[in-house]
């Protein structure tokens, strides 16, 4: 699991993420604390129309009375209508947001009203003082508080004229909205452009939408990058344990209390076989030994009187002339290190210089008068081992 976060922190640029985050948020915060406005909105929602007779072909002998009335005959039809009222807005409608001198509720653009009652609402309040009013053609509504996402639904039963279909009207003036919405779910919507869709809504339903799209994004690649992190980080597991048991069953020393060993051992399961032919290349020549090792020597040196030469007092402006002369000696070399392009070396001495430097500590590998000596056990154990790689 620490893998894959490495992993994920070096393939992701959280600094710019965290930045354009930062960036969205302070545009959204400005937007919102200056010119965003809070909607005031009703709904009038119509959510289903059913005719209770539905005959479509009069019959001769078929008779239907309605209020001693032939209301086939009469070219009449009952229709119950579905009416959801809500507040659809981002602020709560209080009672002072009504015009007192209109009435509030809505009207049937034509027909009778037979019958009206609530059905199903999310608030007790207005299921229990929403108290609809049949006067002709209006229903007249008590003007309660309506809350925000608050709805109230009423059935109403309609006699009307089959050629003149009834709709709902809104009455009423509430301080905020110029018009209500009315949205009708039996009436086929008019199809819109791809560009109408792509830009419709306004400035903060863009902000929204392009924050929810980008966060989108960010856990998309997370996701993706986890999974493939995952993923490289098991056929790597595979990789080693299969690397493991060949190393087993080849004809090699044993590493237990052999440090060199270990070394060159834990290269191949790592699949670090790069590092293992390098050094294999470099333990066939005895002057390219004796020079990385007294590079390593002199930059072992150069780093270890470095650092205490900057914990030591000598930076201070009453150095002696002795202090002074040592600092100047190790400008010199520093120049010195990167003109001849060892400076590298300075930085992070180089992996197979390391385990050059190990071999020496480990008397794998002895210099004697200019002469170099390696270890027999362990260069056949390193040639067994390329053997298997090549």
């Amino acid at each position: 699991m620490r893998k894959i976060i490495n992993i994920l922190e070096k393939k992701l640029p959280w600094g710019i993420i965290g930045g354009l985050l930062g960036i969205i948020g302070l545009i959204v915060g400005i937007y919102y604390a200056i010119y965003y406005e809070k909607k005031t909105e009703v709904s009038f929602q119509i959510v289903n129309e059913s005719d209770i007779l539905d005959v479509r072909k009069p019959l001769k002998d078929l008779d239907i009375f309605f209020e001693n009335k032939d209301i086939q005959k009469a070219n009449l039809n009952l229709k119950v209508i579905r009416l959801k009222i809500i507040n659809t807005g981002q602020v709560d409608i209080l009672q002072n947001f009504y015009d007192k001198n209109e009435d509030w509720g809505f009207k049937i653009s034509s027909g009778k009203i037979i019958e009206i009652r609530p059905t199903k609402t999310n608030s007790n309040y207005l299921e229990d003082n929403i108290n609809p009013v049949v006067d002709g053609d209006l229903v007249k509504l008590e003007k309660t508080i309506l809350e925000k996402e608050k709805y109230v639904s009423f059935e109403i039963l309609v006699l009307h004229n089959k050629n003149s279909p009834p709709s709902i009207i809104p009455v009423g003036k509430i301080a905020g909205i110029n018009d209500f919405v009315i949205t009708d779910s039996n009436s086929n919507n008019e199809e819109t452009s791809f560009w109408n869709d792509l830009f419709y809504g306004k400035l903060h339903t863009h902000l929204i939408r392009f924050i929810l799209y980008f966060s989108l994004f960010i856990l998309g690649a997370i996701t993706s990058i986890a999974t493939l992190a995952f993923i490289s980080s098991k056929k790597e597991k595979l990789g080693r344990n299969k690397r493991k048991k060949k190393l087993e069953r080849m004809a090699l020393p044993s590493s237990i209390d052999d440090p060199s060993l270990d070394l060159i051992y834990n290269a191949y399961i790592d699949g670090n076989f790069d590092l293992l032919k390098k050094l294999n290349s470099v333990l066939k020549s005895n002057i390219e030994i004796q020079n990385r090792i007294e590079k390593v020597k002199i930059t072992k040196k150069y780093t270890h009187d470095l650092k205490q030469l900057e914990s030591s007092d000598t930076l201070d402006n009453t150095m002696n002339e002795d202090d002074l002369a040592y600092t100047n000696y190790w400008i010199q070399q520093e120049h010195l290190l990167r003109t001849t392009g060892q400076f590298d070396y300075v930085r992070g001495i180089e992996k197979v210089d390391k385990v050059l430097y190990k071999l020496l500590e480990n008397k794998k590998i002895i210099i004697e008068d200019k002469r170099v000596i390696v270890d027999i056990e362990f260069k056949n154990a390193l040639n067994v081992i390329i053997a298997v790689i090549s």
